[in-house]
């Protein structure tokens, strides 16, 4: 039941997000001009933002061990252990994961896009 729920809830997040780059990429233009390939095109974010703040918290956690471990010359094996994968889990938190609509969404494309249309105009 849980997993449903918090698979259903990441769907929704998924379709808003959806509909905020349709909004920035085709606000301007006509309904008539917007094609269903360049809607599937589109590039969304696919990681909520609180999982991402999580990830940012938990590099620099990472970061501050190695830079506590490099300053009192406690070991450098575990300065670089803690230091990358930080700097990576940092990175990764800060830029997100991004991909294609066409290859996020489960829902008919079709019924989306026109969903989506209807929302902007």
């Amino acid at each position: 039941m849980v997993e449903q729920v918090s698979l259903t809830r990441h769907q929704s997040y998924l379709e808003r997000a959806a509909l905020r780059e349709a909004q920035k990429a085709f606000g301007h233009r006509p309904r008539t001009e917007v094609r269903i390939e360049e809607f599937l095109a589109l590039r969304v974010q696919t990681v909520e933002w609180w999982q991402r703040m999580l990830a940012m918290l938990l590099g620099l956690a990472a970061l501050a061990f190695a830079g506590w471990s490099l300053a009192t010359s406690f070991n450098i094996w575990i300065t670089i252990a803690f230091g990358f994968p930080g700097l990576g889990v940092f990175l990764g938190g800060l830029i997100g994961w991004k991909e294609s609509v066409e290859g996020v969404l489960n829902a008919s494309a079709d019924a989306l896009f026109n969903s989506v249309l209807d929302a902007l105009f």
